[in-house]
This record gives C-alpha cells, sequence and structure tokens, in this order.
C-alpha cells in the first residue's frame, strides 16, 4: 500500500471522477454528464471521420469501378460513433449534427461517384473534369447515380448517425 497522499491525488486527477448516483436524485448524475459534453470536438471529430469514410469510398470505387452505395451506410455509423465518443453528448443535437453530416458526405460521396464514372466514360482526367464543373453539371450528375435504394441508404445512413451521436441515459428508478 502507498501511504503518500501526493499518489492518489495525482492518481485522482489524472482518471474521470467517479461517485455513486444516488437512485433519488438523477439531476446530480445529469448534470455531470451534462457538463461532460463537448459539441465542437464532437463536430470537428465527426467531420474528419467523415471525410476519411468518403475518401475511403472513392478509393473503393475508383479501383473497384463499382457504385458501392452501403458505403454511406458505413460512413454513418463512423460518424456516429465518433460523435459519440469524442463529444460525450447526452442531448439529441448531437445525434441532429451527426446525422446533416453523414447527408452532406452522402451527397459528396454520390457526387464524386458520378464524376469518377462520367471521367472514365470520357476519357477525362477527374481533375480537368473538377475544374470545369458548375452547378448544373452537379444537379446532372445526382440524378445520373442516385437511385431509389440510394435514398433508403442515405436515411439509413442519416438515422444511423443520429441514433449513435448521442447517449440515451434514464434514471434506473424510471425503467
Amino acid at each position: 500500500m502507498n501511504d503518500n497522499p501526493d499518489a492518489n491525488q495525482n492518481q485522482s486527477e489524472d482518471s474521470e471522477p467517479t461517485f455513486e448516483v444516488d437512485k433519488n436524485d438523477f439531476s446530480k448524475h445529469w448534470l455531470y454528464l451534462k457538463k461532460r459534453e463537448n459539441l465542437l470536438l464532437g463536430t470537428l471529430v465527426s467531420i474528419g471521420a467523415a471525410l476519411v469514410c468518403l475518401a475511403i469510398w472513392l478509393i473503393v470505387m475508383r479501383f473497384t469501378g463499382y457504385k458501392i452505395g452501403w458505403m454511406a451506410l458505413a460512413a454513418g455509423f463512423g460518424i456516429g460513433f465518433a460523435m459519440q465518443f469524442f463529444g460525450k453528448g447526452v442531448s439529441p443535437q448531437f445525434g441532429v449534427i451527426g446525422g446533416a453530416i453523414s447527408l452532406v458526405t452522402w451527397l459528396l460521396g454520390n457526387f464524386f461517384t458520378a464524376a469518377i464514372i462520367f471521367s472514365r466514360l470520357k476519357h477525362v482526367a477527374l481533375l480537368t473534369l473538377m475544374s470545369h464543373i458548375d452547378f448544373s453539371m452537379v444537379t446532372l450528375f445526382l440524378k445520373a447515380v442516385i437511385g431509389p435504394i440510394d435514398f433508403l441508404l442515405c436515411a439509413s445512413a442519416v438515422y444511423a448517425a443520429y441514433y449513435i451521436g448521442f447517449k440515451r441515459v434514464v434514471p434506473d428508478n424510471i425503467k
């Protein structure tokens, strides 16, 4: 046993505080959880996760030549997990932001998928194609590659990011 009080104090500073939750007073635990929330960090890490998932989606698409729509669902799960883990959110706003990031990721993934397909069909370098794109081409690209199953995958990805994006906390006596 270590009888040095300074060693015990340093150990408690490094770890998160733990305490017994009073079954009759859930408000103290709720306030503790609300103080831990970090919406900015959760959002930034979720955007980073979205970019990583988008890059993987496009690399796989580029090298396989297949439009892989379920990659949007995988991105939704990744975004939701990043939001919950790093944001430590217990408020629904974490899920809403995660869902919005997932929706933008789905749109970008489908747009770049269409751009890759079009550049292959026309034998044009992707960067050359991207430098000549205007808004009307964006809508044409999206109309060309998005089908009914893509909307289902999008809705599933957005819901996954929303549902996983924040932790649902209920007192034991309410369950």
